[in-house]
């Protein structure tokens, strides 16, 4: 009786030894994701002009995880569904990422117009902060946004160099780099500050209508690279509907468990390389 009470007692301790561990790192996993959703709030969307809480983007996280968790769990094994689960939590930072990206590449193409219509207020004799007014009222969306925030910061008695930095930090791309370039040398050192413009306008103008004709040329490469990363998971989604008991043993067998990574490893491969070639830079 003795030998069995101590080794349920032992069996207790490194129970409850492996539950707090596991509660550990739970809490430190909590931790962590809870950080990340703040740093992709307080990142990603206000720099974004989206006002949208911490909390509430986790709330969205969670019913976005438990929504994919109970559909995965009428397709799949419940491992697998808890493991799509886990990654759709994810799926709030992807979305800030999609509509970061979609912001930035609207304001590229919008610059050009916002250049010439700031060259051409200087050539109608307004200063440069009364220039920027105007484009902070008259521009379309999403650059106005920008334009009124650093109408907001000069005011503020913000230094235009800084001004001009936030505005380059904020949005990264070459474009605003040479915008920012151009205004803060004419600053310092003087100069025609509207033909400098006028003849940066151009030059993106002309830029971005290349992007557009590569983009239309290499949108056939795109497409057969997202094909290529999809159509090897329909497949196998599609034979586990017809053959559960078979594909079963990739989740359940060493085997299965190799073959699945080195098909990921080589999916994630072929769609960065596929990525490399399209990717043309001008």
């Amino acid at each position: 009786m003795t030998g069995e009470m101590a080794a349920v007692t032992l069996t207790g301790i490194a129970g409850g030894a492996a539950a707090l561990s596991i509660l550990g790192l739970v809490q430190a996993a909590s931790r962590a994701y809870t950080s990340h959703v703040h740093r992709t709030t307080t990142v990603g969307l206000h720099q974004q002009f989206i006002e949208l809480s911490a909390r509430q983007m986790m709330l969205i996280a969670g019913l976005l995880a438990t929504l994919v968790g109970l559909l995965g769990l009428a397709f799949v094994p419940p491992p697998i569904a808890a493991a799509l689960g886990a990654t759709a939590l994810f799926i709030p930072r992807f979305a800030v990422q999609v509509v970061r990206s979609h912001r930035q590449s609207a304001i590229a193409q919008q610059m050009p117009e916002a250049i010439e219509a700031l060259a051409g207020c200087l050539r109608g004799g307004a200063n440069l902060n009364r220039g920027l007014e105007l484009l902070a009222t008259h521009q379309p969306r999403p650059i106005r946004d920008e334009f009124a925030l650093m109408v907001t910061r000069r005011t503020l008695g913000g230094d235009l160099n800084e001004v001009l930095s936030e505005f380059c930090e904020r949005n990264k791309s070459d474009d605003i780099a040479l915008f920012q370039s151009a205004v803060a040398m004419a600053d310092q050192v003087g100069g025609d500050l509207a033909y400098t413009l006028e003849n940066l306008g151009r030059t993106l103008r002309t830029r971005n209508d290349m992007q557009r004709r590569i983009r239309s040329l290499t949108a056939m490469g795109r497409m057969q690279g997202r094909l290529m990363t999809l159509l090897p998971i329909g497949i196998a989604g599609v034979i586990y509907l017809q053959q559960p008991a078979t594909m079963s043993r990739l989740f359940t067998h060493p085997v299965g468990w190799i073959g699945i990574a080195v098909a990921a490893v080589l999916m994630v491969i072929a769609t960065l390389w596929i990525r490399r070639i399209v990717d043309i830079e001008i």
